[in-house]
């Protein structure tokens, strides 16, 4: 093992010291090459491209090559014709084209840029339901293409804006569209949620649950800060996040009483077998909209609750008017995987 060791180690010795010798010693065989490059235009962007180079040879151009296959090289008269493929990476990249006259050469360097591609759009629209355009700046050094999978969002490129059409909804729900860009290997979306809270959301609804039994429902009459279960007579306070599109509830609510008894939101892990009516801790709902379920809000638990993980809405009696465990006499409902289903009118 030594001994090959030794072997590679005066190899490498030798190559180093044969390369220090040719950089220190003057090649007597060089000669100057007679070709003479006056002009060239072959820094490109990212975008498929074509420059030329032009050259002064005495004996004219006999071949050209190029080291690379993205970058074509082809003689025309006394100029190299330079054709460059788009370049979808974010690197850039360089060849080497050889031009010919005869037994003498020379070499010039192709560039191009890598891809660039820059959108001042976020990963989703929220509007509401007038019709509107709205622009977002963008950058980019090759073809980029736009397009919607609905024809009430419209979208296009325009100089360096990137331009949303939105037109008016008056469907009576919230709609969804997607604005899909690409560039390149890039290709992202922009999602586009189109409502209003108060004439798409809020309204009659059936809230479902399953019982440990079967799945059943009732009434309830969704506000700006209430859910309001109209044929039992409780009203759970509800906060909207326009931003998540989204209801919520907190544990620890009163929501109304039953016979002497009064009745506090709570939130169950089923499968832990723990629940909760600390008002720290809830269920949150976002809203989607789909033609075949219609308007639809489905609680889970809202990340709060350490590792337990709420899959049910329980509602606790309490003997007085203040939820901690000495008034806790049991719950008299509950919900397991709660949802809202809009009633359309």
């Amino acid at each position: 093992m030594k001994k090959i060791l030794a072997i590679i180690s005066a190899v490498m010795a030798l190559v180093a010291v044969t390369a220090c010798s040719d950089d220190d010693t003057v090649n007597p065989y060089a000669q100057a090459s007679s070709i003479t490059v006056d002009s060239t235009r072959i820094l490109f962007q990212a975008a498929p491209s074509t420059g030329v180079i032009h050259v002064s040879a005495p004996n004219g151009i006999s071949r050209v090559t190029s080291a690379a296959e993205w970058c074509a090289a082809t003689v025309s008269g006394n100029s190299v014709v330079v054709n460059v493929e788009q370049n979808d990476g974010l690197e850039g990249r360089a060849s080497q084209v050889t031009i010919y006259s005869g037994k003498d050469s020379t070499q010039v360097t192709v560039q191009q840029m890598g891809f660039i591609f820059q959108i001042s759009a976020g990963s989703q629209l929220k509007v509401d339901d007038d019709a509107q355009t709205i622009s977002y700046d963008v950058k980019y050094n090759a073809d980029i293409y736009v397009w919607s999978d609905v024809d009430w969002a419209e979208a296009s490129l325009s100089g360096n804006k990137l331009n949303v059409s939105i037109k008016a909804n008056d469907s009576g729900h919230l709609r969804n569209a997607y604005i899909y860009y690409q560039g390149g290997d890039i290709r992202d979306s922009i999602r586009v949620v189109q409502f209003d809270f108060e004439k798409d959301i809020m309204g009659n609804y059936r809230f479902v649950g399953y019982n440990g039994s079967k799945w059943t429902y009732t009434a309830a009459t969704l506000t700006a800060d209430t859910l309001e279960f109209t044929s039992l007579g409780f009203s759970l306070p509800i906060t909207f996040d326009p931003n998540t599109i989204s209801v919520s509830f907190k544990c620890g609510q009163l929501m109304g009483t039953y016979s002497s008894y009064y009745i506090y939101s709570s939130i169950w892990d089923t499968n832990a077998g723990y629940f909760t009516y600390s008002d720290k801790y809830g269920m949150v709902a976002p809203f989607t909209y789909s033609e075949e379920d219609g308007t639809i809000a489905e609680f889970v638990d809202d990340g709060t609750w350490g590792t337990y993980t709420a899959t049910t809405m329980r509602w606790e009696a309490f003997k007085a008017a203040s939820p901690i465990p000495a008034n806790r006499v049991g719950y008299i409902l509950y919900w397991m995987y709660p949802y809202l289903q809009k009633i359309e009118e």
